[in-house]
């Protein structure tokens, strides 16, 4: 069975977002790690926002940063998830200006197959409103 979690997530208009993960107990090493940004969920055309992987610190995209093992052979994969503040503030207004931005996201990536002979799917393991801030620092 295949687990999602709902998570919202906010990030200030003139800010980059910037995210670690740790996944605990998958390699993600080849998983084609995604974050999408949508107006809404099910949004047609593009989405406003999309994320792929990357393999260099500091680009914007989903960076599988290291692999580790634990005693057991348990594999933990620290991911870095990062939009640049320009991205994020060519992201719509979707409401008054001052107010808050509400957005639709999701994480999805191909985990490993969970056994010899099973096909390796594409799962959505994060999901929720994605919310921009307004700003006064900048």
């Amino acid at each position: 069975m295949d687990q999602f979690r709902r998570q919202d997530l906010r990030v200030f208009r003139r800010d980059p977002l910037h995210l670690v993960i740790a996944v605990i107990g998958l390699d993600l090493t080849g998983s084609g790690p995604s974050l999408a940004v949508r107006l809404y969920p099910d949004a047609p055309g593009l989405p406003e926002l999309l994320l792929g992987p990357t393999a260099s610190a500091g680009s914007q995209g989903i960076r599988i940063v290291e692999v580790t093992r634990d005693p057991a052979d348990v594999p933990t994969t620290l991911l870095e998830i990062l939009a640049t503040k320009g991205a994020i503030n060519r992201l719509p207004r979707t409401g008054e200006i001052g107010t808050p931005s509400t957005f639709a996201y999701d994480l999805q990536w191909t985990p490993p197959a969970a056994g010899p002979g099973l096909t390796r799917v594409e799962e959505t393991v994060l999901f929720g409103s994605f919310i921009v801030m307004g700003s006064v620092n900048d």
